[in-house]
């Protein structure tokens, strides 16, 4: 299995267990463009909001896509994700975005 798939993973299982709630919203390898085979690892389309992870930094032509197109983007390293705590973070700081908007919204 290659580490980008863990990274995936780890992050989708945090997301889950830290909230719940956000998790059952997201749309995982989400096709954002219909003239391309793009996708986005994480997604919530309502809200046009995604989250990418990559191994070295690279993909920045599907991410700027992505944000010409009005998506918010978080993007994350697999250097990022390397730890529990990188995990944690991203996972709060995307929630609380969410949460956030969600707020503004109602």
């Amino acid at each position: 299995m290659s580490n980008l798939i863990v990274m995936h993973d780890k992050f989708a299982l945090m997301l889950f267990e830290r909230h719940v709630a956000v998790y059952n919203h997201a749309v995982r390898e989400y096709r954002f463009d219909p003239k391309s085979k793009w996708k986005l690892d994480f997604a919530w389309p309502r809200l046009k909001l995604a989250v990418h992870i990559n191994m070295f930094g690279c993909e920045n032509e599907k991410t700027n896509r992505a944000v010409e197109m009005g998506w918010q983007v978080f993007r994350y390293s697999s250097r990022q994700l390397g730890s529990i705590r990188g995990v944690e973070g991203a996972v709060d700081q995307v929630s609380e975005y969410i949460f956030e908007r969600m707020e503004r919204e109602l």
